[in-house]
Parts: structure tokens; sequence; C-alpha cells
């Protein structure tokens, strides 16, 4: 059976419950517990081995360069990659639009931080992922919950009320096989959800971190596929020890697309 629409409090709050998720965060993984609060596969499937391999050898190979520092915005020929993976999502991007992060959170970290002040306000779904809300609490700003459909998303209609009455900085969604719901929005909401947040000229924070799972092709396109004007922070990533994140570095040039790693 299918969750009910969340029904959150209708005004912005600071971030409360933090020590479920601190609980959360430092539980360890044992025999008798399947930890599916975290983006982490099972390590013991034969398929990993493979990529294990292919990993070990590109180490042999690159001389410990592995152990330097690159340059800023991290490897060219990573973000080159990156920049053609893009392309199933519906994104035209150059590898010069791409930073590259080294952890879960921290192109997530760069988008707020960049978009924001402290007391500032930012629309989420509802519930919404916890890593998320420990940046919010982290730079000191307010969450105002929006109500999400466990099938379709976040609501419009409650979005545009909000948009309406209070200022909203930034708007944060994982549209796209949704952690925690699982929902994937219909193409025509993500256009619509773009339009929505161009009319009211605030920034959107889009999580694909699960979009290239799909079990079908083409995969779900992203909203920031839709994208003319540059308002789109983009999230996305690789597993584990290949985080990274691709954008503008700037909103001041009117054009930001950042790509969140795990």
């Amino acid at each position: 059976m299918l969750p009910s629409v969340s029904r959150p409090a209708q005004r912005p709050l600071d971030i409360s419950q933090w020590d479920q998720v601190l609980e959360l965060v430092a539980t360890q993984r044992d025999d008798n517990r399947l930890l599916l609060g975290r983006g982490v596969p099972n390590l013991e499937y034969e398929s990993l081995r493979p990529l294990s391999k292919i990993l070990a050898g590109l180490h042999r190979s690159t001389e410990l360069n592995g152990f330097n520092y690159d340059k800023l915005s991290g490897s060219p020929e990573l973000r080159q990659q990156v920049a053609r993976l893009a392309v199933a999502s519906g994104c035209l991007l150059h590898p010069d639009d791409i930073m590259i992060t080294t952890g879960c959170q921290e192109a997530l970290a760069i988008s707020l931080r960049t978009l924001t002040q402290p007391g500032d306000v930012v629309a989420v779904d509802s519930p919404s992922f916890y890593g998320t809300m420990q940046i919010l609490k982290a730079n000191g700003l307010k969450a105002l919950e929006i109500p999400t459909d466990p099938q379709t998303g976040i609501s419009l209609e409650a979005l545009e009320l909000a948009l309406e009455q209070w200022p909203i900085r930034a708007i944060q969604v994982t549209p796209t096989f949704n952690n925690p719901l699982g929902y994937t929005m219909p193409e025509a909401r993500k256009r619509a959800l773009f339009q929505l947040a161009q009319r009211f000229d605030v920034a959107i924070i889009e999580d694909d971190i699960y979009g290239d799972l799909s079990f079908s092709l083409p995969r779900p396109r992203t909203v920031k596929s839709f994208d003319d004007d540059g308002r789109v922070l983009l999230c996305s990533g690789f597993p584990r020890r290949w985080g990274l994140a691709c954008g503008w570095a700037g909103w001041h040039r009117g054009a930001i697309a950042i790509r969140r790693c795990i």
C-alpha cells in the first residue's frame, strides 16, 4: 500500500529531529539488519567483482597520480565523460561546465551555499533526503516542506501557493526515483515544475543521483533538460570513490548546473 500524500506544516521551520538523523548516520551494518537509509549496493554481490578489478587496474596504471592534487574543477577526462553521460538525461553540458567533488553531499552543500544566506527559506519535498536536512541545518537555513504524492511527486499547486506566500530562495527536489518515496515525476510535471520556478524566478536544485538506475531506455529526462536559462542545479554521481559534481561556478553568471555524487 502506498503512503498517503504528506501533510507537513505550512510554514518554514528550523530542522528538528536531529537525534534521529544522527542515529541513522551512526547505524552500523550487521548480519541481522538491512540498511535502507543509505544508497549503498550489496558489496558482497558478484557483479561488483569485475568493477573492483577495473578500479584496481586503473590505480596501478596511474603512476600514483591519484595521490596528488588535480585541477580545481577536476580531471578534464572525467569531466568530458560526465558531459557525455548527461546526454542520456536530455542535457547538453560542456566539460568546462563540470566541477568534481569528493562526497555524497558536497555538491548539494555547494549548491545551497551558492544560492542562499543563513535564515533563507528552501522548499523541499516531504519527506526529503535526510542528508539535505543536515546541510540546511549546518547552514542555518529553514525548510519549507511541500506536500508530496508517492506517485507523481511534489505538489505543484502547493508549491505555487508557497512561492506566493514565502521568500523561497531555492527548490530542492528528487524527481526521478525519489529517495525515500521512490516515485518518478511524469515528464509533463517536470516541465511544469521548471516553468513554475521560471515564473517566480527561483532556482531548482535537482537531485538525480538515482536517475541512471532505470530498468528501461531511454532513462527519464531531468528537469534540467528543460532548462533554457540556467536556473536548475543538476545533481548526480557515481558509486563511492568516484563522486562528482558538475556545473557553472556562479549564479551571478546567470547559469548554474551542479551534479552531485555519492
